[in-house]
């Protein structure tokens, strides 16, 4: 269809094989960027071993560091509260787990539920899952069809039986367990077991770990406090849902959810190109969203590149070490204001503090003022359209920030640039730990550091440390950070090497080398954790939300 549409033979291919074609593609020289779809173990492998190598001098363009976007799936819940509608939430729960035979990375697999609420929803919901037809694909009446291969099928079962096994151990119950009945082809049935909240957030349970397969574990809270930590409880953030009739206690779970895509009202699987962008965090994925607004910028060439700086600086005989900085603990409306302050005083002495005197460089710190003044960062009140359909509100927050940062300055002078890239991410609230290779730009840093202390922000929240090389790489390969900023464009190889073969914890570590602003919004995305929205507005087959 692609061909006949008129996309030559040789810009779209299609390799059909197992590890070894997807190991030569990799490896390949001339690979620029890898966008990878499939198990966590493969997608970190591919992360680590691309993000760490440059591009081919045989482009025109300059070298720099290959990129890879993975989505690596999910342990998907849904949250259902004790004003839920039923119905609704049974049949919403039961495409989301059992579609597909499960075999979506966004599949739900765990149902979070009001205990109030509980024995009824199990009641209905048991029924309506026995009574799920499991067969060939070709027949109409299939709900659960086949897995992808006897392999699978085995898998999974295996995986069922080892559920039914902790249900024992730790006093879980087993509500409903076809999975070892006999079906035709690679069918397995559908399985509902129930734990405790105590035992899924105190073992690592099936109830924690991706199945791919018609398997779904409930479980009980007594208070929405204790179903957000719950959700939160894995080392996943791709999809997740909530079926709730009352706007205050939405309006409560939405921000706390940790999630890339979160539905309310209906199903939590089946996203679409500009309506509902996938992607996730933590072990789930890289980002960007897939057909979402930013995705489509990583394939092209920026045309405001920074030169390389050719005075890279390491030449330290004393070093001065300070802690790693952490997420700020500061309400919004708090950061914000240490913002406005901070860049406001920075404005004022620009010549003095960065030693430049263009108007053009100090127009960029003017225009960043200007959007904090007009609550352009204020982003818990921000919501970022995506493509309007009847009857779904859908949008993209972006009000989470990403974590904790490491800033690497090994040049002789300050930038506009990075100063800027510092004030976003204290108003954000990211952690910035800032490291000098040298003591002349670790005296320019320093002076601002300070003022950034007298206008609010913690030594907690930001620090500045001066480092030699062999810190500096043993902190690359130890250190507990979640993002990594190269305020220089210039990143070697041996740094490359100890960053990307260490072990990733909560997430997968981002690593981003300074070009010039392009636009706020764009850094945004950059340096926050985007989480895409669909709320079913419709009730009983119309929509509250009439516009057409």
């Amino acid at each position: 269809l692609c061909y006949a549409a008129g996309i030559p033979e040789d810009v779209l291919q299609i390799s059909v094989g197992e590890a070894i074609v997807g190991r030569a593609i990799v490896e390949h020289e001339l690979i620029v960027g890898i966008v990878f779809t499939g198990s966590k173990v493969v997608g970190e492998e591919i992360y680590k071993k691309i993000s760490a190598q440059q591009t081919s001098s045989r482009y025109s363009f300059a070298v720099q560091p290959k990129f890879a976007v993975t989505e690596m799936g999910g342990k998907n819940a849904i949250i259902v509260t004790n004003n839920s509608e039923l119905d609704e939430t049974v049949s919403g729960i039961i495409y989301s787990a059992f579609a597909h035979a499960g075999q979506k990375c966004s599949a739900a697999s765990r149902i979070i539920i009001d205990r109030k609420l509980k024995e009824v929803f199990v009641q209905r919901f048991c029924s309506a899952v026995d009574d799920l037809c499991v067969g060939a694909s070709t027949n109409f009446a299939t709900v659960i069809n086949p897995l992808i291969s006897l392999e699978d099928q085995k898998r999974v079962k295996k995986i069922a039986i080892t559920a039914k096994e902790e249900v024992l151990h730790y006093g879980g119950r087993i509500i409903l367990d076809k999975s070892q009945n006999e079906f035709s082809g690679f069918c397995v049935g559908p399985s509902i077991f129930e734990l405790s909240s105590d035992t899924v957030l105190k073992h690592d349970t099936i109830a924690k770990q991706e199945v791919f397969g018609p398997l779904i574990h409930i479980i009980g809270y007594d208070s929405i406090d204790e179903a957000i930590t719950i959700f939160n409880s894995t080392e996943y953030a791709l999809t997740g849902g909530l079926f709730c009739q009352s706007q205050d206690d939405i309006d409560y779970i939405l921000p706390k959810l940790e999630a890339g895509n979160i539905y309310v009202n209906r199903p939590s699987t089946g996203a679409r190109v500009a309506i509902e962008p996938l992607g996730g965090f933590k072990k789930s994925g890289t980002g960007p969203k897939a057909g979402g607004k930013s995705y489509i910028r990583l394939f092209s060439q920026s045309v405001s590149v920074m030169n390389k700086d050719e005075n890279l600086k390491y030449d330290l005989q004393i070093e001065v070490k300070n802690y790693l900085a952490h997420p700020s603990k500061l309400l919004e409306e708090r950061r914000i204001y240490n913002a406005k302050k901070l860049a406001g005083s920075i404005y004022k002495q620009f010549e003095v503090y960065l030693g430049l005197v263009t108007e053009q460089e100090k127009s960029k710190l003017k225009d960043f003022l200007k959007a904090l003044r007009l609550n352009e960062l204020n982003l818990s009140d921000r919501q970022f359209s995506n493509r309007y359909i009847p009857g779904q509100l859908s949008y993209i927050k972006k009000d989470m920030a990403l974590g904790s940062g490491l800033f690497l300055d090994a040049s002789t002078k300050l930038t506009t640039d990075s100063v800027i890239d510092l004030l976003l991410n204290l108003a954000i609230g990211n952690g910035v730990s800032l490291i000098a290779t040298n003591n002349i730009i670790f005296n320019k840093w320093k002076s601002l550091i300070e003022l950034a202390h007298s206008c609010g922000f913690s030594p907690y929240n930001i620090s500045l440390s001066l480092y030699k090389r062999s810190t500096l790489l043993s902190l690359f390969a130890e250190g507990d950070y979640d993002f990594i900023v190269f305020l220089n464009k210039q990143i070697d190889e041996e740094i490359s090497q100890k960053i990307y073969h260490r072990e990733f914890k909560g997430q997968l570590v981002k690593v981003f080398q300074k070009q010039e602003q392009v636009n706020l919004d764009t850094s945004i995305d950059q340096y926050t954790k985007c989480r895409s929205f669909a709320i079913n507005t419709m009730r009983h087959g119309a929509p509250l939300e009439l516009t057409i």
